[in-house]
C-alpha cells in the first residue's frame, strides 16, 4: 500500500518522452537545409575559426563539433538535440511546481511531450530546443531566487541567459524580458546580472558585432499581407495539438492574466517571442518552440479550474473548430495536418473533446486529449520524414563515388556539406541552365552535374538538350503528394 501512495505517474510520462524520442531518433531521411549549416560551422570550429557568412551565433554549432570520429555528425547532432530534450523535460517538470498543483503538472508534462511541434524540432538538428532549454533554464532560476537574488544568484542567472544568447539570437529578447523584470524590483540587481550576461558572450561580441547580423536584413525583401498574418494567428492558436487550448485560456482570462502579472519576466519573454514571429513569420511555427512550455503551464491550468468549475463552455470551442476547419481548406498549413483521414480522424476527435468539455467529463476529454496529440505529431513527423531525401541520396552518392569538382542547383546546403564532407570532391552552386550550359560548366571545370527539384517544385530541366551531360544515376521519391527528382550527370567534353 505503501508503494502505491508513492506512484509517481510523473516519472512514467518521462519514460513515454524518452521511449518516443529513441523510437523517431532517425525517423528523418534528412535533415533540413539550416542543419547543414550549423553543421558546417561545427566543423570551422573544429579549426579555431567560425565562416564569416554564418549568421547563427556559435554554441550549437560548437556543441556539434564535439562528435565522437565513430559517429557522423549528424548522428551526433540527433544524440546532442536528444540530450537537449531530455534536459528540457526536467527542467520543465521543475518549473512547473511553482505554477501547478499534481493534477494540472500531469497534464502539462502530457501536452509538452506530445505537443507536435516541440517533439518535431526536438527530432530535427535545430537550436531551437537547445535554446528553450536555456531559457526554461533561466526562468525557472529566477523564479526559484526572486525572492532574495542574491549577488551570486544574479550572476548565474546572467551566465545562462548568456548562454541562451550564444544560442540562438532571440536570447537577447529572454535578456530584455529579464532585465525588464527586475527594473522592477532593483536597478542594482540589473546591473550584475546584465555584467554577467556580457561577460558570458563577451568573447563573441568582440568577434563578430550582432548589430551587423543579415538576420535584420530577411525583413526587408517579405511581403506582409492579410495570408500571412492569418498564417501567424492560426498558427498560435492550433499550435498546441487541440483546438481547444485558447477556448480555456479564454474562460480564465482573469485567472490567465493574474498569472502573467504575477510573473513578468516569463510574460516579458512570451510577448517579445510573438511579437518577432510576427515580424518575421516565415520561420512559423518553428519560432514558437521557446514559447509552447510558457503557454502550456496556464492551459494546464486552466483544463483543471474548468473541471473544478460549474461552469460550462461549447461557443468558443466550436468557433475555434470552425476556423481549424476553414483555415485548414483555405491555407493547407503542414503542420496543421494535410493529411485527408489523419484531418478527418482530427474532427471527430475535437467535436468529441467539446463535447466532453461540456458535460464535464475529464477521463473522456484526457483521453480524447491524448489521442489528438498522437495523432497530430504523428501525422507532423509523418509527412515530413522523406524531406530531401533525393537530393541527399544523390549526394551520397556523389560523395562516395566520384572525384574532382561536383556542381549542384541545390539551395538546402544539403549537397554542399556532403561535399563538403568528402575527401576527393570538392562542390560548386551551379545555376546556369541557359543555351550556355555546357560552356559554363567547362569553365567552371566541372565533373559532375546534380540536377535537383527539391525545395523548387516545379522545375524541370531536359538534359537531351545538352550533348555533354549523360546520366549516371536517378533518385526519386513521392512526398506529401509531389514528385521530386535529383538527377546525376556526367559532364563530357
Amino acid at each position: 500500500m505503501r508503494k502505491l501512495r508513492e506512484f509517481n505517474p510523473n516519472f512514467f510520462v518521462f519514460i513515454l518522452f524518452v521511449l518516443v524520442h529513441l523510437l523517431f531518433l532517425n525517423v528523418n531521411a534528412a535533415e533540413w537545409g539550416d542543419t547543414y549549416r550549423l553543421l558546417r560551422a561545427a566543423e570551422f570550429i573544429k579549426s579555431f575559426t567560425y565562416p564569416f557568412d554564418e549568421k547563427r551565433p556559435p554554441l550549437f554549432s560548437a556543441l556539434l563539433a564535439f562528435n565522437p570520429a565513430v559517429i557522423s555528425p549528424v548522428l551526433w547532432g540527433r544524440i546532442v538535440l536528444f540530450t537537449a530534450s531530455v534536459s528540457s523535460f526536467i527542467v520543465f517538470s521543475k518549473l512547473c511546481d511553482f505554477f501547478l498543483d499534481k493534477k494540472a503538472k500531469f497534464i502539462a508534462l502530457i501536452l509538452f511531450v506530445l505537443n507536435p511541434v516541440y517533439l518535431y524540432w526536438s527530432l530535427r538538428v535545430y537550436a531551437d530546443v537547445p535554446f528553450a532549454l536555456f531559457v526554461l533554464a533561466t526562468l525557472f532560476l529566477y523564479e526559484k531566487w526572486r525572492a532574495e537574488l542574491k549577488a551570486y544568484h544574479l550572476f548565474v542567472l546572467g551566465l545562462v541567459t548568456g548562454l541562451a544568447i550564444l544560442t540562438r539570437f532571440e536570447g537577447y529578447i529572454l535578456f530584455g524580458a529579464v532585465s525588464l523584470a527586475l527594473v522592477l524590483v532593483s536597478v542594482k540587481k540589473l546591473v550584475v546580472y546584465a555584467l554577467a550576461s556580457v561577460l558570458a558572450i563577451l568573447p563573441w561580441l568582440i568577434y563578430r558585432n550582432p548589430l551587423n547580423s543579415s538576420y535584420f536584413q530577411e525583413p526587408a525583401g517579405r511581403t506582409y499581407d492579410v495570408r500571412m498574418v492569418a498564417i501567424y494567428i492560426v498558427s498560435l492558436l492550433f499550435v498546441f495539438g487541440f483546438t481547444s487550448a485558447f477556448a480555456l485560456l479564454i474562460s480564465h482570462k482573469k485567472s490567465v492574466a493574474a498569472f502573467f502579472r504575477e510573473h513578468m519576466a516569463l510574460l516579458f519573454f512570451v510577448v517579445g517571442e510573438l511579437l518577432l514571429i510576427l515580424a518575421w513569420p516565415a520561420a512559423i511555427p518553428r519560432l514558437f518552440v521557446p514559447i509552447i512550455p510558457l503557454l502550456i503551464i496556464p492551459i494546464a491550468g486552466s483544463i483543471t479550474s474548468y473541471f473544478d468549475s460549474d461552469r460550462r463552455i461549447v461557443t468558443l470551442p466550436i468557433l475555434l473548430l470552425g476556423i481549424y476547419v476553414a483555415a485548414q481548406m483555405i491555407l493547407k498549413l503542414q503542420f496543421l495536418i494535410v493529411l485527408r483521414w489523419a484531418f478527418a480522424a482530427m474532427l471527430v476527435m475535437q467535436v468529441a473533446s467539446i463535447a466532453a468539455l461540456y458535460y464535464k467529463k475529464l477521463p473522456v476529454f484526457f483521453v480524447l486529449l491524448v489521442g489528438s496529440l498522437v495523432l497530430w505529431s504523428g501525422a507532423t513527423i509523418w509527412i515530413h520524414r522523406d524531406m530531401y531525401i533525393t537530393i541527399k541520396s544523390a549526394s551520397v552518392y556523389a560523395a562516395k563515388h566520384f572525384s574532382g569538382k561536383v556542381g549542384y542547383n541545390d539551395i538546402t546546403s544539403t549537397a554542399e556539406w556532403y561535399m563538403l564532407t568528402a575527401p576527393n570532391v570538392e562542390g560548386s552552386y551551379f545555376d546556369d541552365f541557359s543555351d550556355r550550359l555546357c560552356v559554363s560548366l567547362e569553365e567552371q571545370e566541372i565533373g559532375y552535374l546534380l540536377v535537383t527539384n527539391e525545395d523548387m517544385l516545379g522545375f524541370e530541366f531536359d538534359s537531351t538538350e545538352y550533348e555533354c551531360l549523360e546520366v549516371v544515376e536517378k533518385f526519386e521519391a513521392v512526398v506529401n503528394g509531389g514528385e521530386f527528382y535529383t538527377r546525376v550527370y556526367r559532364v563530357v567534353i
